[in-house]
């Protein structure tokens, strides 16, 4: 009996502190002023309770305290505060998904800060200080900058440190996501079901139908925290396309982008150890038009893994070798999609990416590998080879400038799949996040 009547009073306790703190905040907000230091203390235990409290109580509070945090910042944004922003980086490319958002959070006088969990190269640091945002470690403690919102770059916590990861950060802020790709493989828990789909403030989808996925496949948040606003990394694209010269008479290209889902079975998205020896012997008998070759990041490691490490080699050889291949292995790659004439892939986020261009596409199948997800219906608007004579004989139509185009005219596919392609998908993240926390973007031009 004792132990319950304990309970009540901490409970008591706890209402009685919630009720003074919101006295607090609109008294700071009316007032124009922070009398008791509300702003400045909120992201600390404001119920300051010691470890012995009990375990009955003890979640009731640190939910409370986090509800009570973001709606101090939510007030306080709506005063005219800047909101603080943190981005999370995993990668370069990652970091592609978000790079428009980020411009126009800047661009609305946000605060922003990145979280490196990973190496960056020379440069990116440099050109991001100069713009104004803050740079830290992955051991910096992201409380200290009093967060409204951080961007998480994977669902995969898993290959982010313990302090980065999504059931940390939660605590002290509201999560968002952008995909950090264009999803089409059947991988339903770690695409929409993951711990950061189901507990993220928001997240972005590309399109209506992808939208409606979260709404299937997420068990908790059955997707009423997604807003369909197109995928920011298309604006990249966009902007390449809006300012593409090529001059007269520049030569004809055609990409492959191979998964790096090798399998000692064969049962992979990658088809790469497929068509590797067709796209080779191709090459070398046709040097009047250029090839490219845009490899999975991962692709070499898992080679290497499979003992196939000389598959690779052979790229590399061809790269020296012929002036008219290239191994293009950059993290930005958007000004080189513009500069091509015909796309090969299999399972990869291209098969989106590369839509808006209307150009000829060949889809790659493993037909011993996974099947797709529901937005793996993009690929009826391309040709399809499942074994290395499809890849020829559309090779032979690229260099005959025989291929038709992708079939993308009237019939709403940019739309179905991409929702928006008018370089605005970035501000409309940043617009929906800020609207959100009481603030305002200026007008999208």
């Amino acid at each position: 009996m004792r132990g319950f009547w304990h309970d009540v009073a901490e409970l008591v306790e706890v209402a009685l502190r919630y009720v003074w703190g919101q006295a607090r905040l609109r008294a700071a907000i009316r007032w124009g002023k922070d009398p008791w230091g509300v702003y400045q203390t909120q992201t600390r235990a404001w119920t300051s309770r010691p470890p012995t409290k009990s375990g009955f109580t003890g979640p009731i509070l640190d939910f409370l305290a986090r509800e009570r945090r973001i709606q101090a910042l939510c007030l306080f944004r709506k005063a005219g505060l800047p909101a603080n922003i943190v981005v999370i980086l995993r990668s370069e490319l990652h970091f592609l998904s978000v790079r428009t958002v980020v411009e126009a959070l800047l661009e609305a006088k946000t605060r922003v800060l990145f979280v490196k969990a990973c190496a960056l190269a020379e440069g990116f640091e440099s050109e991001w200080t100069a713009r104004g945002v803050r740079i830290e470690a992955e051991d910096f403690d992201v409380s200290s900058f009093e967060p409204d919102v951080v961007f998480l770059p994977t669902p995969f916590d898993e290959i982010l440190p313990p302090s980065l990861r999504s059931a940390s950060l939660m605590r002290i802020a509201r999560l968002a996501y952008v995909p950090y790709g264009f999803e089409i493989g059947a991988w339903h828990r770690n695409q929409f079901d993951a711990f950061l789909h189901n507990n993220a403030w928001r997240v972005f989808a590309r399109s209506e139908r992808f939208a409606g996925m979260y709404r299937r496949y997420s068990s908790r948040s059955r997707g009423e925290n997604v807003r369909v606003t197109g995928h920011p990394k298309s604006d990249l694209l966009w902007r390449a396309q809006a300012a593409a010269t090529r001059p007269a008479g520049d030569r004809r290209r055609i990409l492959w982008t191979p998964h790096f889902d090798e399998l000692a079975d064969g049962t992979g998205w990658s088809t790469f150890s497929v068509f590797l020896e067709t796209f080779l012997s191709f090459t070398r008998t046709h040097r009047e038009v250029d090839f490219v070759v845009r490899p999975h990041p991962y692709l070499k490691g898992r080679l290497a893994e499979l003992g196939r490490a000389e598959q690779w080699e052979r790229l590399e050889a061809a790269d020296r070798e012929f002036s008219h291949f290239t191994l293009h292995t950059e993290p930005e790659y958007f000004d080189l999609l513009t500069r091509i004439d015909a796309l090969m892939s299999d399972c990869s986020s291209l098969l989106f990416e590369f839509l808006p261009m209307g150009r000829p596409v060949l889809y790659l199948e493993n037909p011993r590998g996974p099947r797709l997800n529901e937005e793996g219906d993009v690929v009826k608007l391309y040709e399809i080879a499942r074994e290395p004579s499809g890849m020829e004989a559309f090779l032979r139509a690229f260099a005959d400038a025989s291929l038709p185009k992708t079939r993308v005219g009237n019939d709403g596919a940019v739309e179905e799949f991409l929702y928006r392609f008018d370089g605005n998908c970035g501000r409309r993240v940043a617009e929906g996040i800020l609207r959100d926390l009481g603030a305002d973007l200026p007008a999208s031009r």
